[in-house]
C-alpha cells in the first residue's frame, strides 16, 4: 500500500517537471532546491528496498540526478549529502 502511495507521488512529480534542464524549465528555481535532496534519497532507497526499477516509470525524475550533479549550486548540495551519508553510515556501523 505504501509503494502505491509512493508511485502516486512520483507520478505527480513527473507530471509537473518540465523538459528541463531544471525542474520547472530553463531557469533554476526553489523547486530545484527541493527536488535535489529528494532525488538524492532515491538512490539509496532503491538499494535498501531492492526495487532498482522503482524510477523506471519516471524518466524525468530519474534523469534529474545528472542535472543536480552537474550544476554548480545543486552539485554542492548533492556532494554534501553524499558526504553526510558516508559519515552516517560509518557511525551506524560502529555502533
Amino acid at each position: 500500500a505504501q509503494f502505491a502511495r509512493l508511485h502516486h507521488g512520483l507520478a505527480a512529480i513527473e507530471a509537473r517537471m518540465a523538459q528541463g534542464p531544471f525542474a520547472l524549465g530553463s531557469d533554476i528555481s526553489f523547486a530545484d532546491a527541493w527536488l535535489t535532496p529528494t532525488r538524492f534519497i532515491f538512490n539509496n532507497f532503491r538499494a535498501m528496498t531492492g526495487r532498482h526499477d522503482l524510477l523506471d516509470a519516471y524518466p524525468k525524475f530519474d534523469a534529474y540526478e545528472q542535472i543536480a550533479s552537474q550544476h554548480p549550486a545543486l552539485s554542492r548540495v548533492w556532494g554534501e549529502m553524499t558526504d553526510g551519508l558516508k559519515i552516517f553510515l560509518s557511525e551506524l556501523e560502529m555502533g
